[in-house]
């Protein structure tokens, strides 16, 4: 290989590694003890002004706890683009998940699909405008699900369905027309109501 080519491949390598940096983030985690969970509290949140993926998280642990142990996540009062990626890397056994205040836009099955473990969604008081079919597809234990107080003005049908472990589902505060849909379900009766008028009548 010569000189010049040499060159120019490192030169491309050098700056996709300095795009990947300059997306990439650490979190700063005020670890705590919430009953059974265990939280990371994100402190530094207004590194999701221009940051989209999580690569650490840094803190002091609680005894000999780790990131392992890590069942929620919080991130509140600030401003994110998007859903971080790279949550699922850092933290393994995450059950919640709640962002809040943060004029989120935005959340797709892609952002999900690898939190397996997945009980209890919070994206309330954001700037969310549509539900898709099938974003919660990869989630099937999903039990607590609140998107109060969004812009959302649209619903799939089957944005819910197969969800058998869902008992609470919040929608109060958003944009549908069909005002019938924006209600709270807090028992698993209600849910499947909420649900099948979901499946029934558009949000539009």
């Amino acid at each position: 290989m010569s000189n010049l080519k040499y060159f120019r491949i490192l030169i491309i390598l050098t700056t996709l590694i300095h795009q990947n940096l300059a997306n990439s983030s650490t979190i700063n985690c005020d670890f705590k003890k919430f009953g059974s969970a265990y939280q990371c509290v994100v402190k530094n949140v207004e590194i999701f002004k221009t940051k989209n993926t999580l690569t650490d998280a840094i803190g002091s642990h609680d005894g000999l706890k780790t990131n392992d142990d890590v069942s929620w996540i919080i991130i509140s009062h600030g401003i994110i683009n998007k859903f971080p990626a790279g949550i699922d890397k850092i933290f393994k056994n995450l059950e919640g998940i709640r962002i809040t205040n943060m004029d989120l836009k935005s959340v797709n099955q892609e952002d999900l699909k690898a939190i397996k473990k997945l009980k209890f969604l919070n994206l309330s008081s954001n700037k969310i405008t549509r539900i898709d079919a099938n974003l919660f597809q990869f989630n099937p234990q999903l039990e607590h699900i609140s998107l109060s107080n969004n812009e959302i003005s649209h619903i799939d049908p089957q944005a819910f369905s197969g969800l058998k472990s869902l008992n609470q589902l919040f929608l109060r505060g958003n944009k549908c027309k069909n005002k019938l849909l924006l209600r709270s379900a807090e028992d698993k009766e209600q849910v499947r109501k909420l649900i099948r008028d979901i499946e029934a009548g558009n949000c539009e």
